[in-house]
């Protein structure tokens, strides 16, 4: 695995500040903290592409991949950091999808954070992002229908359901598993401000 080199990203990805949280682009001081929160069956159990074990070497190449993805200027990866923390407790991502004017966005976060509206809050910057600033017309989502806390934070969001089908998760066997869609149109975005609870 490459060193990851702080001057990977040509052109600064902006910080997202909410009331509680500040997102950023990940850093490579980032690895150790960031295995110890996705080591955790019960929190890959939910996403398609975290593998488990998620090892430091997962964690360090997927900050590598980050800060050059970002770099491009269609993908904009954050580490979520609760601002009396100071240190990651998940992630989310928004990336951009062909050239329709379509983002999709995917987060998880630690087991000792949950139901604490994180995620509805970090959602909440990432989707006026992507509205505001990147220009999407529209944002969709998978979630596996077993994940109640995701649809709920979706709905929250004010994400529509339109559709569930297979979609490839390479973290469980390379198979295919039904997922729930979303998508959220630019119209019906409200903005729910930074405390997004």
């Amino acid at each position: 695995m490459p060193t990851i080199e702080p001057e990977a990203v040509a052109r600064p990805q902006p910080s997202l500040e909410t009331e509680r949280l500040i997102l950023r682009l990940p850093e490579p001081d980032d690895a150790s903290v960031l295995t110890e929160q996705a080591n955790d069956a019960a929190v890959v159990r939910y996403t398609a592409t975290l593998p488990f074990p998620y090892t430091f070497e997962d964690a360090k190449g997927w900050i590598e991949l980050s800060r050059t993805s970002a770099a491009k200027g269609r993908d904009w990866p954050y580490v979520i950091v609760p601002r009396d923390a100071g240190a990651p407790i998940g992630a989310i991502g928004l990336h951009a999808r062909g050239d329709a004017g379509e983002g999709l966005v995917g987060f998880w976060i630690g087991q000792a954070y949950w139901n604490l509206g994180y995620a509805s809050e970090a959602l909440a910057a990432v989707l006026r992002h992507g509205f505001e600033t990147a220009g999407f017309e529209q944002i969709a989502a998978s979630v596996f229908p077993e994940n109640a806390a995701s649809l709920r934070v979706m709905a929250r969001a004010g994400f529509v359901e339109v559709g569930r089908g297979p979609e490839p998760t390479p973290a469980r066997d390379q198979a295919e598993h039904i997922v729930a869609r979303f998508v959220l149109e630019r119209a019906s975005f409200t903005d729910t401000g930074t405390d997004a609870r």
